[in-house]
């Protein structure tokens, strides 16, 4: 399947009862070619955690994805709201005409009224609705937006493949399992050994028994 290639990603910010929305979220842009940055694959053991999504969101981040529910409304306390207040930091540090703040609702609820500087509010952003029949258009609108943000045409023929990526949309895998796949990829090289990604992606395709051990929950 051929792809759009970007450069930076999306960072997602979210509360963990909404996990299983946002893979089916990460899916979607990664369907679409654009790299997405999410605590859950990127953070690595060791790691400074709130130095590298403070980076992740002020230096890297193309586009930043607010998704708000009615579970992360409920709490009081969340990293959400941490990244939130960096990320209306950024917003304000940018010209109004150029998006990259995106509300993005997974059900039914209020978008929270909170100041973004000069007079608006979030709610002055327009949000993007990814529930119900209104998830096929949203998730739409929000791809094509985000490729108009990066200066994309959606509808390109130039169009780059992608393998690991396709792994999420043939066998379903999770984030965490494609980044799994790209990190024992890695090692292989550094340990010398040679191979090519097309080669693990073949070796994965027309092999059921490994195919259904890489999977499985890791």
């Amino acid at each position: 399947m051929s792809v759009h290639k970007v450069a930076g990603h999306v960072f997602i910010s979210y509360v963990r009862e909404d996990s299983d929305r946002v893979d089916q979220l990460q899916r979607t842009l990664l369907a679409a070619g654009v790299p997405v940055w999410r605590d859950t694959a990127d953070l690595w053991p060791g790691e400074d955690w709130r130095a590298r999504i403070r980076a992740a969101i002020t230096s890297n981040a193309l586009v930043f994805l607010a998704c708000f529910s009615g579970s992360s409304l409920a709490r009081n306390r969340s990293y959400m709201n941490e990244e939130l207040v960096l990320a209306i930091e950024q917003l304000r540090q940018r010209t109004p005409e150029r998006p990259w703040l995106i509300p993005v609702r997974f059900d039914d609820c209020e978008i929270p009224d909170r100041d973004i500087g000069a007079g608006r509010t979030l709610t002055s952003i327009q949000r993007v609705d990814l529930f119900g029949d209104s998830y096929d258009d949203g998730a739409h609108r929000l791809v094509s937006a985000i490729l108009q943000v990066l200066g994309q045409n959606p509808d390109s023929p130039q169009t780059e493949d992608d393998g690991f990526d396709e792994l999420v949309l043939i066998a379903g895998l999770s984030s965490r399992q494609v980044t799994l796949l790209r990190a024992s990829a890695k090692y292989l090289r550094q340990a010398g050994i040679r191979f090519s990604e097309d080669q693990m992606q073949q070796a994965l395709r027309s092999n059921a028994t490994l195919w259904a051990w890489f999977r499985a929950d890791r």
